[in-house]
């Protein structure tokens, strides 16, 4: 059925189970199967990938422009009891043209859909101001596409913290790119898989809970500061029992810079490989907290609130990852 898009949305952070595969069949597809799969394995080039769109660097919970960041996914759920009930929770980031990649705690039984291409999610039809004057129908329909199969990794573990946390959602039908919905770039290379990015600024965006404790129905942006394992053990996690191994990372911003409800998500690096500047996924959001500061800072407040992120270190994961795209192993 097709979903209208004023959804309930709901927050699944901190919600832990194993989603269960549908199941997709490689020849409903197209009757070259063969071809198909090797598609489904073919990560994009360099010329597809990474595209930020109408990008600006702009400090602090931002609303994006309704190009930028276009392979920002939001995962639909249907109600178990009434199946034409769906909500919004978890995010994603497109990868390819059949995959995108999320948090293993995002996959549920009730998992259904993936949506791109979306910005607005109370509007019917996303409109762009230009001026005060004049508005411009500037995006095309949005994509909801069936995820036939969630791939988890193996070794996730639900009761723990942050363990193996990444999974592969399967979509039923090819996605073909467009200025509103492409891929970002994946650490490929060995010194992008083992770059830990510390004292680095990133992106992260969605339609998490903002500093008024309200979701946005906005797609926003905010920058962050990737730190260094220790120091997030040291400042942030000392009180807790939280270890932070070397498959995952950490990165800070201000109360408004995170916020519950965009786990899955993407933590963006900048990176010039080949002469190109590309968007690539350093990280998958997992979790966070958020701390109290009795520091000054720009605005000369000293008691302000300092948000942690905590992610999966994608390069750590990538094996896996390429090993996942197309396989159809049980």
């Amino acid at each position: 059925m097709a979903l209208n898009k004023n959804l309930i949305y709901v927050s699944l952070i901190g919600l832990f189970f194993i989603g269960e595969s549908v199941g997709c069949s490689l020849y409903e597809r197209t009757a070259s199967g063969q071809n198909v799969l090797e598609e489904m394995r073919i990560l994009p080039s360099l010329n597809e990938c990474g595209h930020v769109g109408a990008f600006d660097r702009i400090l602090g919970g931002k609303e994006t422009a309704m190009q930028e960041f276009p392979w920002t996914a939001l995962l639909i759920y249907v109600d178990e009891t009434d199946p034409d009930n769906y909500r919004m929770g978890c995010g994603g980031s497109l990868i390819n043209r059949y995959y995108v990649l999320t948090a293993a705690h995002c996959g549920t039984s009730t998992l259904s859909l993936v949506r791109l291409g979306e910005w607005n999610i109370s509007s019917e039809i996303d409109i762009a101001e230009l001026n005060k004057n004049i508005k411009a129908i500037a995006a095309p329909p949005i994509k909801d596409i069936k995820i036939c199969r969630q791939i988890i990794h193996p070794k996730y573990n639900e009761s723990g913290v942050y363990d193996n946390d990444i999974a592969l959602l399967e979509l039923e039908r090819k996605v073909d790119y467009t200025p509103y919905i492409s891929p970002i770039c994946l650490p490929i290379n060995d010194e992008q898989r083992m770059n830990r990015y510390n004292d680095v600024s990133a992106y992260i965006t969605g339609w998490g809970q903002r500093e008024t404790n309200i979701y946005s129905e906005v797609k926003l942006k905010a920058r962050v500061k990737i730190i260094t394992n220790d120091k997030c053990e040291s400042e942030y996690l000392s009180k807790s029992k939280i270890n932070i191994s070397e498959k995952l990372m950490c990165a800070i911003g201000n109360e408004m810079d995170t916020g519950k409800g965009d786990s899955g998500g993407s933590l963006i690096v900048m990176n010039t490989v080949n002469g190109k500047i590309n968007a690539y996924l350093a990280g998958i959001t997992s979790g966070g907290l958020q701390k109290r500061i009795n520091e000054k800072d720009a605005s000369e407040n000293y008691n302000r609130i300092a948000a942690m992120g905590i992610y999966v270190h994608v390069g750590s994961y990538m094996k896996w990852i390429i090993e996942n795209l197309g396989s159809f192993e049980k």
